[in-house]
Protein backbone atom coordinates (compact mmCIF):
# COMPACT_ATOMS: atom_id res chain seq x y z
CA UNK A 1 0.00 0.00 0.00
CA UNK A 2 2.61 2.32 0.84
CA UNK A 3 4.49 1.66 -2.20
CA UNK A 4 1.28 2.46 -3.94
CA UNK A 5 1.15 5.73 -2.86
CA UNK A 6 4.55 6.61 -3.28
CA UNK A 7 3.79 5.66 -7.41
CA UNK A 8 0.48 7.72 -7.15
CA UNK A 9 2.17 11.14 -5.70
CA UNK A 10 5.37 10.71 -7.93
CA UNK A 11 3.02 10.17 -11.04
CA UNK A 12 0.52 13.17 -9.85
CA UNK A 13 4.04 15.36 -9.77
CA UNK A 14 5.13 14.30 -13.13
CA UNK A 15 1.59 15.13 -14.53
CA UNK A 16 0.72 18.16 -12.96
CA UNK A 17 4.09 20.20 -14.59
CA UNK A 18 3.42 18.62 -17.44
CA UNK A 19 -0.11 19.94 -18.04
CA UNK A 20 1.03 23.51 -16.77
CA UNK A 21 3.85 23.71 -19.13
CA UNK A 22 1.45 23.09 -22.38
CA UNK A 23 -0.62 26.23 -21.69
CA UNK A 24 3.21 28.33 -22.22
CA UNK A 25 2.75 28.95 -25.40
CA UNK A 26 -0.52 30.93 -24.79
CA UNK A 27 1.39 33.49 -23.55
CA UNK A 28 2.13 36.92 -25.85
CA UNK A 29 6.14 37.91 -26.48
CA UNK A 30 5.57 41.30 -24.29
CA UNK A 31 3.95 38.83 -21.19
CA UNK A 32 7.49 36.52 -22.07
CA UNK A 33 9.55 39.66 -21.81
CA UNK A 34 7.66 40.83 -18.51
CA UNK A 35 7.70 37.59 -16.81
CA UNK A 36 11.27 37.44 -17.83
CA UNK A 37 12.41 40.38 -16.39
CA UNK A 38 10.50 39.37 -13.04
CA UNK A 39 11.71 36.42 -12.86
CA UNK A 40 15.42 37.23 -13.99
CA UNK A 41 15.07 39.60 -10.80
CA UNK A 42 13.74 37.13 -8.56
CA UNK A 43 17.11 34.84 -9.25
CA UNK A 44 19.10 37.70 -8.41
CA UNK A 45 17.77 38.44 -4.98
CA UNK A 46 18.11 35.24 -4.52
CA UNK A 47 21.65 34.94 -5.03
CA UNK A 48 22.60 38.31 -3.27
CA UNK A 49 20.48 36.46 -0.33
CA UNK A 50 22.20 33.52 -0.40
CA UNK A 51 25.94 34.68 -1.39
CA UNK A 52 26.28 36.17 2.50
CA UNK A 53 26.74 34.07 5.50
CA UNK A 54 23.92 33.91 8.28
CA UNK A 55 26.14 36.01 11.02
CA UNK A 56 29.16 36.91 9.66
CA UNK A 57 28.31 38.73 6.33
CA UNK A 58 30.95 36.92 4.67
CA UNK A 59 30.52 36.36 0.92
CA UNK A 60 30.82 32.83 -0.10
CA UNK A 61 30.40 32.06 -3.82
CA UNK A 62 29.86 28.63 -5.60
CA UNK A 63 28.49 27.12 -2.14
CA UNK A 64 24.46 28.09 -2.18
CA UNK A 65 23.00 26.65 -5.39
CA UNK A 66 20.57 24.59 -3.13
CA UNK A 67 19.66 27.79 -1.49
CA UNK A 68 19.24 29.56 -4.73
CA UNK A 69 16.66 27.12 -5.78
CA UNK A 70 14.88 26.79 -2.61
CA UNK A 71 14.63 30.79 -2.40
CA UNK A 72 13.41 30.85 -6.25
CA UNK A 73 10.78 28.14 -5.49
CA UNK A 74 9.38 29.94 -2.77
CA UNK A 75 9.39 33.01 -3.98
CA UNK A 76 7.50 32.39 -7.02
CA UNK A 77 5.10 30.27 -5.37
CA UNK A 78 3.88 32.80 -2.96
CA UNK A 79 3.60 35.62 -5.95
CA UNK A 80 0.61 33.27 -6.75
CA UNK A 81 0.38 34.14 -10.18
CA UNK A 82 -0.59 31.27 -12.74
CA UNK A 83 1.32 32.71 -15.62
CA UNK A 84 4.56 33.12 -13.52
CA UNK A 85 4.44 29.23 -12.63
CA UNK A 86 3.96 28.38 -15.78
CA UNK A 87 7.07 30.86 -16.88
CA UNK A 88 8.89 29.06 -14.32
CA UNK A 89 8.31 25.40 -14.89
CA UNK A 90 8.34 25.71 -18.83
CA UNK A 91 11.97 27.25 -18.32
CA UNK A 92 14.52 24.26 -18.25
CA UNK A 93 16.82 23.65 -15.20
CA UNK A 94 19.93 25.26 -16.71
CA UNK A 95 17.86 29.26 -17.40
CA UNK A 96 15.63 28.52 -14.66
CA UNK A 97 17.44 29.45 -11.93
CA UNK A 98 20.47 31.63 -13.83
CA UNK A 99 20.53 35.65 -14.10
CA UNK A 100 22.45 35.26 -16.99
CA UNK A 101 20.29 34.24 -19.18
CA UNK A 102 19.33 36.36 -22.59
CA UNK A 103 15.83 36.92 -23.75
CA UNK A 104 16.35 34.89 -26.58
CA UNK A 105 17.17 31.86 -24.91
CA UNK A 106 13.88 31.81 -23.01
CA UNK A 107 12.04 32.92 -26.44
CA UNK A 108 12.14 29.91 -27.35
CA UNK A 109 10.17 27.84 -25.26
CA UNK A 110 7.38 30.13 -25.44
CA UNK A 111 6.96 29.83 -29.30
Amino acid sequence: MKQFLVGLSAAMCLALPLSVAQAAPSLSEDQVKSLNNTHTRIVRQAQRVCSVGPFTGVVRRGQSNGCIVGDVERHVRSLEDASMLTFHQTLPLRYRYSSERSFGQVQRYFQ
